[in-house]
């Protein structure tokens, strides 16, 4: 991962806003599969961090909230789309 000044690892963050579902429960095949799974409550946000050299996902997640951070605090912001 290419390091920045003072050390830091150089990566992008992805927030997006959405309706993000997931479902709750074992994912089983055949004829001894349960009914489908659940659905857990719909998320409004994902957040993806990636290395900014070779692309790589670092860590993920979703929340029905906006991030405590706001973006521009952490560096430079390109909105994509508001």
């Amino acid at each position: 991962m290419p390091v920045g000044p003072g050390g830091e690892a150089v990566v992008d963050l992805v927030t997006m806003k959405g309706q993000f579902k997931r479902e709750r429960g074992p994912r089983l095949l055949g004829p001894q599969a349960p009914e489908p799974r659940t659905q857990a409550p719909p998320l409004n946000y994902q957040s993806v961090v990636v290395g900014a050299q070779a692309l790589q996902v670092i860590v993920l997640g979703l929340s029905p909230r906006a991030p405590p951070v706001a973006p521009s605090s952490l560096g430079p912001v390109t909105w994509l789309k508001r």
